[in-house]
């Protein structure tokens, strides 16, 4: 539940009410999906539980919506060129597998890949 009580105050609307009404399905959602993912994964259930409410969720707020509207030429001047570096790109990956485990090294990611 702390997991998509972040992604809801991330990705979610800014009402306090709505935003903890949302918290409070998704985590029940999240414990129901658990349950039933229990026997069938041989992994950890709750990160594919987390994943599927809130990518799920995260598709049907829609939070991006308003930079798709974003004129071209606003777009083009903050492209990803622009704004990171090929080896922080090449890294991203690695250091988001990282960030599961709350650190922040692309190292630590290709460690726990491989």
């Amino acid at each position: 539940g702390a997991l998509i009580g972040c992604a809801t105050s991330v990705f979610g609307p800014s009402i306090v009410p709505v935003g903890v009404a949302y918290t409070m399905l998704g985590a029940s959602a999240t414990s129901v999906l658990c349950a039933s993912l229990n026997k069938a994964l041989s992994q950890p259930q709750w990160t594919w539980s987390f994943n599927v409410v809130a990518l799920t969720s995260i598709l049907r707020m829609k939070p991006l919506e308003a930079v798709a509207e974003t004129p071209a030429t606003d777009i083009a001047a903050t492209s990803l060129s622009n704004s990171v570096g090929v080896m922080d790109f090449v890294a991203s990956p690695l250091v988001g597998i990282s960030q599961i485990f709350v650190v922040d090294s692309a190292l630590t990611g290709a460690g726990i890949i491989g």
